[in-house]
């Protein structure tokens, strides 16, 4: 991630992961330094809605790899919720129904 934003991902519910967060300064080429990291690999796997830019330069910076789209891995990654993700999904729910609620009394002619 840019430094700038290194602060609010260790400060946000990723940073409590334990992963690795690897900062890049401005000048810095994020994609080269991604495939710094992985090394000689066969196969990488990329978001199904990543933006064509990035693709491209992935393409660029893992020339040996094959690109291909990572939705059926992620898709079960993201269908598991952690009891406060369930909680908050709940939250979210009441919420807009509250607000679905609302709406008839604010209708009407004009």
């Amino acid at each position: 991630m840019p430094r700038l934003e290194l602060a609010a991902a260790q400060a946000s519910p990723a940073g409590a992961l334990g992963l690795e967060m690897i900062p890049w300064e401005e000048t810095d080429d994020p994609f080269a330094l991604v495939a710094g990291r992985l090394g000689q690999v066969a196969t990488v796997g990329l978001s199904d809605r990543m933006w064509a830019l990035s693709v491209l330069k992935f393409r660029d910076a893992l020339p040996g790899a094959r690109l291909a789209l990572a939705g059926r891995a992620l898709r079960t990654l993201r269908i598991s919720k952690t009891p406060a993700e369930v909680a908050a999904l709940r939250e979210a729910g009441a919420a807009i129904d509250r607000v679905h609620a609302r709406v008839p009394a604010g209708c009407g002619p004009g």
